[in-house]
């Protein structure tokens, strides 16, 4: 299972990908999701456990889609 640190290397590493493809909005908002998750205070995974998708949505600047990526990244790691 990833750490927050971790996860938030791969949400930045992804705003890189979209900014690199031309795509508006997006790498600002994974950005904003990295920064977040580097100093939330709680596993995003161990919340996902619990809560699923509506927890991590519950994590300020995260919507639905950055939510199903965060699921995808605790279930595969």
């Amino acid at each position: 299972m990833k750490s927050n640190a971790e996860i938030a290397q791969i949400l930045n590493n992804m705003a890189v990908l979209y900014a690199m493809d031309g795509v508006q909005f997006k790498p600002r908002a994974y950005e904003w999701a990295a920064q977040t998750i580097a100093v939330f205070d709680e596993e995003v995974c161990d919340l996902w456990k619990r809560q699923g998708k509506k927890g991590l949505e519950t994590i300020p600047g995260i919507g639905a889609s950055i939510a199903d990526h965060l699921m995808y990244i605790c279930k595969t790691g």
